[in-house]
């Protein structure tokens, strides 16, 4: 399922740097961001309709400044556009604390337009905690029953965690 040597297949990876600078004194290390993009898959037999419980817990610390927040917040409003009537959505955000901006509702008409102004409303500061916002979108999840449904968490973040907990091995 990944890349043949040529760059192509079902599956392509793309991996670039987070940052493009290192801190004198620091360990020297760096994040990378990989990207994964399949290919479309034929649909075999149709499938009973799996409705959705998504919690999308978004960073917007004073990291995620500028063109980041700007691109997380566009990516949250196309999630919310490609979601049903049955589906429901959450959107959690954290800086130095947890903001339950939306609570997890199915998406009618009323409730997209709700959500997309609050989203729209998202600005950056503060610092990163990123395993409070976690936790809160698990909790936001784990508060009601699955009933049959597909049940996710979408953390949009810059991975720059210093608030709370900031270990990435306690963080995964």
């Amino acid at each position: 399922w990944w890349m043949g040597a040529d760059g192509t297949g079902p599956v392509t990876v793309e991996a670039s740097l987070v940052q493009e600078k290192v801190l004198n004194g620091s360990d020297g290390k760096v994040a990378v961001a990989l990207t994964l993009a399949a290919a479309e898959v034929e649909q075999r037999a149709p499938r009973p309709v799996q409705y959705t419980d998504l919690v999308v817990v978004l960073d917007r610390s004073g990291s995620m400044k500028g063109q980041k927040i700007r691109d997380a917040r566009q990516a949250v409003l196309q999630l919310i556009d490609r979601l049903t009537a049955d589906d429901r959505l959450a959107v959690v955000t954290y800086s130095n604390g947890v903001n339950t901006l939306y609570p997890l509702r199915p998406m009618d008409a009323r409730s997209r337009q709700q959500v997309r102004a609050a989203v729209q409303r998202i600005y950056s500061g503060g610092g990163t905690n990123l395993g409070g916002g976690l936790h809160r979108g698990i909790e936001t999840l784990m508060q009601t029953a699955a009933r049959q449904r597909q049940r996710k968490v979408i953390l949009i973040s810059d991975g720059l965690a210093n608030k709370g907990i900031t270990a990435p091995a306690a963080l995964g």
